[in-house]
């Protein structure tokens, strides 16, 4: 008989197709009883109710002292004046030198300590989770997942999906504070984990050394049916890409779009194709927008996301050049990547060689890819790509059966049962635990 622990997950995102977190979690999540799990979450887009209907918000009202600082701030010292409208994507907050002063602002209000209602505590209780699944992220999210875990006598279990703990707040005096607070709850918080789950083999081979801890790589799990080939190859190379614009994403498309236009030029049939966020919209630039070659398809719900992709002859994902942004996403493997794979789809990846993503897109002949910010070098990729009929289809057919044998939801969700099982039948930490001291 199946055994499903009573999992309590905390995370900012909500299980839902909302973000690459929620998509995640909600894929891995999915068919759980639903009298064993339950979630507190900060995001103001509801989770989805099929996969977790037991679930509390917390907000900025649950954060007075947060609240308070931020009206006189505004208010007072109007430190909050709109920034350029790209810089503030430029790095995750927190993240990198060259923060805005509303991401220094952030960081500090990080510190605000969260005001746990007291139907929170009665609620928890009444649920008698058995463990807690966190994404942590956050100072306050990190506390919040200690304190829940102490008082009500269960063990965490941390699911990272970006090294932001080697990241976040580094490199600026001005949050040295933040910094240090941000350590000191992540090391009390990990030391109450048996296990730690990471999203991609890179980050949970460079964490168990990092944390003195055994990690898991668990990547999203989607549903790989019959493999088909991309019908209309012959017609126009249709390169697709969906998801946010930002961490400097739409800087990577911009080069794309040039390239796909100077193939055109050569004459060659291309277009980019672009589905994102309406709110990142106003982060593509005029050039691409006014481009014959490019189409910004707006918006796609998670329900329609398959069948987007399935229309591509080429799906494209894409990684920042810029430094901060690098180390932040280095050890990370895009929600997107098992599913591309899942539709038979070759890949175009583009981004800085340590990136786990392009590393694997590259190792594992899925796709075509540039390691290289040169606009010489990723045409000479769209040029293979739009030339090349049948490595299309060999470059698909391999990330399908990748896609099958690895990221199968059914496997998934399977090994993640067992794990979470196994992790409660543990005593804290003694067998997980490598005998080394705990680094950060």
């Amino acid at each position: 008989m199946t055994k499903y622990p009573r999992v309590l997950v905390i995370s900012a995102a909500a299980i839902n197709d909302k973000s690459g977190t929620g998509v995640t979690l909600g894929n891995l999540f999915r068919g759980w009883p639903h009298e064993n799990l339950a979630q507190v979450y900060f995001s103001p887009d509801p989770p989805d109710s099929t996969i977790c209907p037991n679930s509390w918000r917390l907000d900025h009202n649950n954060i007075p002292m947060d609240r308070l600082l931020r009206r006189f701030v505004e208010g007072s010292l109007r430190l909050l004046r709109p920034d350029n409208p790209t810089q503030h994507m430029k790095a995750p907050p927190g993240v990198g030198s060259r923060r805005t002063r509303r991401a220094r602002l952030s960081a500090w209000m990080d510190l605000a300590a969260i005001r746990v209602p007291a139907g929170l505590w009665s609620w928890a209780k009444n649920f008698r989770p058995e463990i807690i699944v966190s994404s942590l992220g956050s100072i306050r999210q990190i506390k919040l997942t200690s304190d829940m875990a102490e008082k009500l006598g269960v063990p965490v279990v941390p699911f990272f999906h970006d090294d932001w703990p080697s990241t976040m707040y580094q490199g600026d005096p001005v949050l040295r504070v933040p910094h240090s607070v941000l350590c000191a709850e992540l090391a009390r918080c990990l030391r109450l984990a048996p296990v730690g789950l990471a999203n991609s083999d890179a980050m949970a081979q460079e964490f168990t050394g990092r944390f003195n801890l055994r990690f898991h790589a668990f990547m999203n799990a989607v549903e790989v049916g019959e493999y088909s080939p991309c019908a209309g190859l012959d017609d126009e190379v249709k390169f697709t890409y969906v998801g946010g614009l930002h961490l400097d994403r739409w800087r990577a498309l911009d080069d794309l779009a040039l390239a796909i236009g100077a193939a055109c030029d050569m004459g060659l049939n291309a277009r980019l194709v672009v589905y994102s966020p309406e709110a990142d919209i106003p982060l593509i630039p005029n050039r691409m927008l006014e481009s014959h070659r490019v189409t910004i398809g707006g918006s796609v719900s998670g329900g329609a996301v398959s069948a987007v992709l399935r229309d591509a002859s080429v799906l494209v994902h894409v990684e920042s050049f810029d430094g901060a942004i690098r180390d932040y996403t280095r050890l990370s493997f895009s929600t997107k990547l098992p599913l591309y794979m899942s539709l038979g789809r070759p890949v175009l990846a583009y981004g800085p060689p340590d990136g786990a993503s392009v590393r694997y897109v590259g190792d594992n002949g899925l796709g075509v890819v540039v390691t290289e910010r040169k606009h010489e070098s990723l045409l000479a990729a769209v040029i293979r790509l739009c030339s090349d009929t049948g490595l299309r289809e060999q470059l698909g057919l391999a990330g399908w059966r990748i896609a099958r044998e690895r990221y199968a939801a059914d496997r998934m969700r399977d090994r993640f049962q067992r794990l979470l099982y196994s992790a409660v039948e543990q005593e804290q930490g003694d067998s997980a635990r490598l005998g080394q001291p705990l680094k950060i």
